[in-house]
C-alpha cells in the first residue's frame, strides 16, 4: 500500500492513500512487511520519454534536446540532469529527459513532471514538432451505397499519426477493401 501514515495506534496503523481512501493495516503485519520511507528524500528524479513522429528531418532532430532543455530551464524545483536521444522504434524516433526535484513532495514532484510535460508540448507545437503514437487499431462502420443499404464493419491499423479525418469518402477507400483508407 502506498500512502502517507495518519494514526499509529496499539493494534494498527491508519494510511492516507493517494486515492484519498484510508487504509487500516494491523501493526502485526506491518512488522512483517518491508517499509519505503519517501517523506526523507532530499531528492526524487524522474525520466520522461518524448516519441517523435518518424518523418522529422535531421535537423530538427538536432534541436529536440535544446527545446526540451529551454521548456524545463524556468521550472522550479526541476533540474534537468540529462536529455539524449534514446532510441529507434518502429513509429517513432525517442528522447528521454531525466531529471531531479530537491526538496520536493510527492505531490509537488508530480505537479513539475505534469508542468513539464506541459511546457514540452507548448514548444514541439511552437517549433513545428510532431509527437507520435503507437499503431492502434480502429474499427470503423461504413454504410454500403449499392442499394443493399446494409452495414459492413472493417478492422484497419492508423499510422503513427493520423493525418486526417477518419471519414470515408470513395476516393479516399482502398481499391482492393473499399472500406479501408486507401494508404493505411
Amino acid at each position: 500500500h502506498k500512502g502517507t501514515v495518519e494514526k499509529v495506534g496499539l493494534k494498527s496503523t491508519t494510511l492516507k492513500a493517494l486515492t484519498s481512501e484510508r487504509i487500516i493495516i494491523g501493526n502485526s503485519d506491518l512488522l512483517k512487511s518491508r517499509i519505503r520511507n519517501y517523506s526523507t528524500f532530499k531528492e526524487r528524479f524522474g525520466t520522461l520519454s518524448f516519441y517523435i513522429h518518424p518523418r522529422t528531418p535531421i535537423h530538427q532532430l538536432r534541436q529536440i534536446p535544446q527545446m526540451i532543455q529551454v521548456a524545463v530551464n524556468n521550472i522550479e524545483p526541476a533540474e534537468v540532469i540529462n536529455i539524449y536521444f534514446k532510441d529507434i522504434e518502429n513509429y517513432a524516433f525517442v528522447f528521454e529527459l531525466a531529471f531531479k526535484c530537491v526538496n520536493a513532495s510527492y505531490k509537488e514532484f508530480l505537479q513539475t513532471k505534469q508542468e513539464i510535460l506541459y511546457k514540452v508540448i507548448e514548444t514541439f507545437n511552437k517549433e513545428n514538432v510532431v509527437m507520435a503514437f503507437p499503431l492502434q487499431k480502429f474499427v470503423a462502420e461504413v454504410q454500403d451505397n449499392d442499394n443493399r443499404g446494409c452495414s459492413k464493419t472493417s478492422s484497419f491499423y492508423s499510422r503513427a499519426l493520423i493525418e486526417r479525418p477518419l471519414s470515408l469518402s470513395k476516393s479516399q477507400r482502398n481499391p482492393k477493401n473499399p472500406h479501408i483508407l486507401g494508404d493505411l
